[in-house]
């Protein structure tokens, strides 16, 4: 399925110690190096599927690009032509999930924003911290990137007595799942505002808004509802 993972970076702090974390999950896989795309407060390392050398990514000259974790079918045709053509009709008002067929993430800049669209049905999990500096196809990757974690009573249980968390927690507080339908936008500068935060417990399509339970302020990006 290959994989990402997208890592908050701000001038003059060092996160080496939380980017050779979260790699270092990929690698314990058997993944190869990752192809590592720089923006100007993100690190973004992407892999490819196992089958294949490169990730499915399209660069364009004008600094843009988009990549498909993940199985992406669209107009008929897979990998980097699919993600190309998911970007061409990606709007900021609207994500053309209607027409892609599969499980997947597509990461991808446009219009200088940089966002990570899930599959509508939810298929392909994406996780982040409750800081909203990382993100990633790996809950390991995640959770090793973090200084703590902790254990929660609810999700603990749940994973004991069901197999799985329901909703968007999981088994550390500090570790949540995009919801479903949901898309993760990435704000140039942390000053970029909250917009709407997902219910935590809930993995039906989101419409709804709720407050961050974090008190990260001000947030990096933004986790929000694409009709």
């Amino acid at each position: 399925m290959g994989g990402f993972v997208l890592l908050h970076t701000v001038a003059g702090e060092d996160r080496s110690t939380a980017e050779a974390a979260a790699l270092a999950v990929f690698a314990r896989m058997g993944m190869p190096a990752p192809r590592l795309l720089r923006g100007e407060n993100y690190l973004l390392a992407l892999y490819p599927k196992r089958q294949a050398s490169e990730p499915a990514l399209e660069q364009f000259p004008n600094g843009d690009f988009a990549c498909a974790c993940g199985t992406l079918i669209y107009d008929a045709v897979l990998g980097t032509p699919a993600a190309a053509g998911f970007y061409r009709d990606y709007s900021r008002r609207s994500a053309p999930r209607d027409r892609a067929i599969g499980h997947y993430a597509v990461i991808m800049r446009k219009d200088g924003e940089t966002a990570i669209i899930p599959d509508g049905f939810g298929a392909y999990l994406i996780f982040y911290d409750a800081a909203q500096r990382i993100a990633s196809s790996s809950f390991l990757a995640v959770a090793s990137a973090l200084d703590r974690v902790t254990l929660g009573a609810q999700g603990a249980c749940e994973y004991v007595f069901n197999g799985v968390v329901s909703g968007d927690a999981t088994v550390f507080d500090e570790v949540l799942l995009a919801p479903v339908n949901a898309t993760i936008t990435v704000g140039e500068t942390r000053s970029t505002p909250l917009g709407r935060f997902p219910p935590r417990r809930s993995r039906r399509p989101w419409s709804g808004a709720c407050k961050s339970s974090t008190n990260i302020s001000p947030p990096w990006w933004r986790v929000l509802a694409i009709a």
